[in-house]
């Protein structure tokens, strides 16, 4: 089970389900106002202070995944 999060009204998440869910989601979830994805990005943030991508789920999963995300924290990929 997860844990209840209310959002802050400033929050802007589309779909306020996915806050405090488990999985860290990007863009306007991962912020101050949505309380980084209702926790879940806080181990995230941790890792990659200034990654601000909206798919964190993806950064480090050994695949260059071009602009759409932000590669520079795409680790364990090979250099093209």
């Amino acid at each position: 089970d997860y844990p209840t999060f209310a959002p802050n009204v400033t929050c802007g998440a589309l779909n306020s389900s996915f806050l405090g869910d488990g999985v860290c989601d990007g863009g306007v979830y991962n912020t101050p106002e949505c309380e980084y994805d209702g926790g879940d990005c806080d181990e995230f943030n941790a890792l990659y202070p200034n990654c601000t991508t909206e798919y964190p789920y993806l950064v480090g999963n050994g695949d260059c995944e071009d602009e759409l995300y932000n590669t520079t924290f795409n680790l364990n990929v090979a250099e093209w």
